[in-house]
């Protein structure tokens, strides 16, 4: 038992750091606000869902939050938010790929991370971000170009390609994990 238990936590381990590097490495997106970049750190807490287990994944992204705030440069906005997307995305997903272990239950729970992800990015920014980054919340007119034209569409994009690298390498790496 407390070989596994090790075993656990050293792959979550890996997979922490390998997120907390795939966080730092981002890039702005043309056509969006320049702070909405791209970085794939949500894709090894999929994994680490999908291959360890739901808990798994969501201290991946735990993790990667805990070790990101010292060095944030939004005040921890970002942060909060990018927290947020992960345990809905990640924990939704990885719950339900947990229950359907197929090709079709990964595919299922890929889609409805997805859903997940765009939502609360939308939320998140709606009600959280926007005041916190002192953002014209009043403008009706601001809020939905800002939404709907920089937040949906750039979430959206992330998001599809968060999971279908994730529907690509998981069972790869899923049985390289089961070896150790």
């Amino acid at each position: 038992m407390q070989k596994k238990a090790v075993s656990f936590f050293v792959k979550v381990a890996m997979f922490a750091a390998l997120s907390i590097v795939l966080y730092f490495i981002s890039f702005p997106l043309p056509f969006f606000v320049p702070f909405l970049k791209v970085q794939f750190s949500n894709l090894p807490a999929y994994i680490a869902g999908f291959a360890l287990h739901p808990v798994g994944g969501l201290l991946v992204v735990v993790i990667r939050f805990l070790i990101k705030i010292p060095m944030s440069d939004t005040g921890v906005v970002g942060e909060l938010a990018d927290l947020a997307i992960g345990v809905v995305a990640v924990g939704v997903s990885s719950m339900i790929y947990q229950k359907y272990k197929t090709k079709k239950g990964a595919i299922v729970a890929l889609i409805v991370g997805t859903i997940c992800w765009i939502v609360t990015a939308m939320l998140m920014n709606a009600f959280v971000l926007a005041p916190l980054y002192d953002l014209p919340t009043n403008d009706q007119s601001f809020m939905n170009t800002y939404l709907f034209a920089n937040v949906l569409p750039f979430n959206a994009i992330l998001s599809v390609l968060v999971a279908i690298i994730t529907f690509l390498v998981y069972k790869r790496i899923s049985n390289l994990l089961q070896k150790f």
